[in-house]
């Protein structure tokens, strides 16, 4: 009795998956590269986006650093000692001093919430395809060798002898036709034909050994995939919230460098008023010229006490505002120790500019706030 029918049927549908396997898992591992793809991308768009605000904040800090460095006011407490000289106290304005607060960082913004992107999620489809390819076809040799011998024992001839009495390639030829359904003269495919079962054995073996590596990588694939999105995904919402932040900063160091310039224009051009009143009195040590003379350390009278005028007290108390408004304006806090702009940055600034404004008109009603 020749091999059964359902043999070799049995292990073409077992080829037959390792087919369907195959093709399912290729379509698995381009979807897991689609996403890994599009991960890669929201990372690398986050990046250039939280770069460019990085760069445009950091530069606006790095003017703002300076500006504050060359709006220094080192005669704030000489004018003050003046004031009480001429017979009052110096002003004070509590209510805008801002809370004494360190920046985080001075000119140079830190960024430091996100890390370096994560390489996206490789994948080795070819590395288990040639596995479960190999995998597949020993297994499929052991178990054509399997029938074989299963063959020269069990199997039997036409005249119903066990082909376990025939030698060398007698032997060969009947096994070989017994796994292929029988000779030819009896309807069977004969020698051919069991070649051919035991190549195709082989083969549905490897095909089912490539199809099951394969469904394990893209399994795999998609869920490595998947965690990149993810992770992809809530890299960008947090950028999305920082780069806010840092466009908020930008925003306010684009009205508070202006403003501390025009603060220290307006201190200049008072305490130029201030010196050339006191020049014009005849101090000891005034400039033989108006033009020469220093408006931040305005020269001191011989006779204080003499000079204590309600107009010169007035001059000089806007003067002392407005110095302490720029004062307090280049000490006001800005960032947190996050390095992102403090909710009452704007505020406080609004307030001393306003401050600095009403001090220099009040003695220049003819000019407009710088």
């Amino acid at each position: 009795m020749p091999l059964p029918v359902f043999v070799p049927v049995a292990f073409g549908l077992f080829g037959l998956t390792g087919v369907l396997g195959i093709a399912r898992s290729l379509v698995r591992l381009g979807k897991a590269k689609s996403l890994s793809e599009k991960g890669k991308s929201f990372f690398e768009e986050s990046a250039l986006a939280l770069g460019s605000q990085e760069d445009r904040a950091n530069s606006l800090l790095s003017e703002f650093a300076r500006i504050k460095r060359e709006t220094a006011d080192p005669a704030l407490e000489e004018r003050a000692g003046l004031f009480e000289r001429l017979g009052a106290a110096a002003p004070s304005n509590p209510d805008i001093r801002p809370p004494v607060r360190e920046n985080s960082s001075e000119g140079t913004l830190f960024v430091d919430c996100v890390g370096e992107n994560p390489a996206p999620p490789k994948f080795a489809g070819i590395r288990a395809a040639i596995l479960g390819v190999s995998g597949g076809s020993a297994f499929g040799g052991a178990m054509a060798l399997g029938f074989h011998k299963f063959a020269e024992r069990w199997g039997e001839t036409l005249a119903g002898a066990s082909l376990s009495s025939l030698k060398g390639a007698a032997l060969r030829d009947a096994t070989l036709a017994w796994l292929g359904g029988g000779p030819l003269s009896r309807g069977g495919f004969g020698i051919a034909g069991g070649v051919l079962f035991l190549i195709c054995l082989v083969l549905s073996a490897a095909l089912f050994g490539a199809g099951f590596a394969l469904t394990l990588e893209a399994r795999a694939g998609l869920r490595r995939s998947g965690e990149y999105l993810a992770r992809a995904v809530e890299n960008r919402e947090k950028v999305g919230v920082i780069c806010r932040g840092l466009a908020n900063l930008g925003e306010f160091l684009s009205f508070a460098i202006p403003s501390l310039k025009a603060a220290a224009g307006r201190l200049e051009i008072l305490n130029g008023k201030l010196a050339r009143t006191l020049d014009s009195v005849g101090s000891p040590d005034s400039p033989d010229s108006p033009d020469s003379v220093d408006p931040a350390v305005p020269a001191v009278p011989a006779d204080p006490a003499a000079l204590a005028t309600p107009e010169l007290k007035s001059l000089l108390e806007s003067s002392l505002e407005l110095g302490r408004a720029l004062k307090d304006m280049r000490d006001a806090p800005c960032l947190s120790t996050e390095g992102l702009l403090l909710p009452e940055a704007f505020g406080t600034f609004r307030k001393l500019n306003a401050d600095s404004e009403s001090a220099y008109v009040k003695h220049l009603p003819g000019k407009e706030p710088l």
